[in-house]
């Protein structure tokens, strides 16, 4: 018996066999279902399994906000999908695509760049906001970067009362030799402050790195403790890389930011897939993106019942 096999994605692989026989496998959240149909049924069943995937989607999805900078015009980032950023930010063609054992990240043709004009600047380097959140909030970015041998160019979590981009914050940083990137939590006043090593680093590097965060409270009313992921395998959330205690002195958030310091005459840094949601698979799965190749693989077989019918 022969058959035709269209490969949408990695997690999803469609095999048309014979006898009017349809083989559907896709990995959503992780999670492998298997759809088999004969052609007739699935002809009239397809509004329904389109409905009941994106509805199953969107009811156990708790994305915030995320950011894969398709679509946005290339230059200035500043005033796109509201964001406030430095005239030294911008949209370029790219895109950071990250993939690691079950984690897979696609970058798709678009990300932001800064150079060291950005970089070299204390202050925020760019800006946005999302609804307030008082339970926990985990965050992700991918990204590469080349010659960041300066001072804390720094990427937090934070509320919206401080424009220079320090206290009530959590995220993390790279030091002034560029050789380490390190989890970070910064209270309301300058002396409060906890640093804790992630990972030694390359002062360049090429290949996509992912970091993801939570930020939680644990026997507080303000967020007081984060964990901290690099480059995870597994889309199942397990032991963090380094956890970092620290009351903030906030008790919501509502910011992400990239906060400049000082960095190499010839520093440039890379970001992409920005994402900030309610729990850890909503941060390292791009379920939107998932949805959109379903839509399509579905499509597909659609119209390739209908020829092949006439």
């Amino acid at each position: 018996m022969t058959a035709t096999v269209i490969h949408i994605s990695d997690g999803m692989v469609i095999k048309l066999k014979q006898k009017d026989t349809l083989f559907l496998t896709l990995n959503m959240r992780g999670t492998m279902k298997s759809i088999t149909h004969t052609f007739n049924s699935f002809r009239r069943t397809l509004p329904l399994y389109m409905a009941g995937i994106l509805l199953s989607g969107t009811a156990h999805a708790a994305i915030i906000q995320t950011h894969s900078f398709e679509g946005l015009s290339t230059g200035d980032l500043n005033g796109q999908d509201g964001f406030t950023a430095n005239t030294d930010v911008d949209v370029e063609s790219g895109g950071q695509t990250y993939t690691s054992g079950t984690v897979n990240s696609p970058g798709g043709t678009q990300n932001i760049t800064m150079t060291d004009t950005s970089l070299n600047t204390a202050g925020l380097a760019f800006s946005n906001t999302f609804t307030s959140q008082t339970d926990d909030v985990y965050f992700s970015v991918s990204m590469t970067w080349t010659d960041l041998t300066g001072n804390f160019v720094y990427f937090a979590v934070s509320d919206d009362t401080d424009s220079s981009g320090l206290t009530s914050s959590a995220g993390f940083y790279f030091n002034n030799s560029g050789t380490d990137l390190v989890g970070r939590m910064r209270g309301n006043t300058s002396g409060d402050t906890t640093n804790s090593l992630l990972s030694n680093i390359s002062t360049t590097q090429a290949s996509t790195q992912l970091v993801v965060g939570r930020l939680y409270k644990d026997g507080s009313s303000n967020y007081n403790k984060m964990d901290l992921w690099l480059n995870p395998t597994t889309t199942t959330e397990g032991a963090a890389g380094v956890t970092i205690t620290q009351d903030l002195g906030v008790s919501a958030v509502d910011t992400f930011y990239l906060r400049g310091g000082n960095s190499g005459a010839s520093a440039v840094l890379d970001l992409d897939n920005i994402s900030i949601g309610t729990t850890y698979q909503d941060v390292v799965i791009p379920e939107p993106s998932s949805l959109s190749l379903l839509a399509v693989a579905l499509g597909t077989v659609f119209v390739w019942a209908r020829k092949r019918k006439k």
